[in-house]
């Protein structure tokens, strides 16, 4: 069941972590994206910020490495927004 578990927890992971992909994608090869507010990434990265405090407390590898990589991907959207 412990395997499952993981196997679900890294699959949820994947998919949310993957939902700002397409807008930075278009981004990136030029195209014209409606971008979110930024406070709203703002929020979303204190947050993820929390989210990877608590994982490390309770040593949970899944959340340290979504949330880790959650707040990287959100640090290039708000770059994105305030430079553009």
């Amino acid at each position: 069941m412990q395997k499952f578990d993981n196997t679900i927890g890294w699959l949820g992971m994947l998919f949310v972590q993957c939902a700002s992909f397409p807008t930075l994608w278009m981004l990136l090869n030029g195209q014209e994206v409606s971008l979110p507010d930024l406070s709203m990434v703002l929020c979303i990265m204190v947050g993820l910020l929390l989210y990877f405090w608590r994982a490390i407390i309770q040593n949970d590898v899944v959340y340290m490495v979504s949330n880790g990589l959650g707040f990287f991907i959100q640090s290039v959207m708000m770059a994105t927004i305030i430079f553009k």
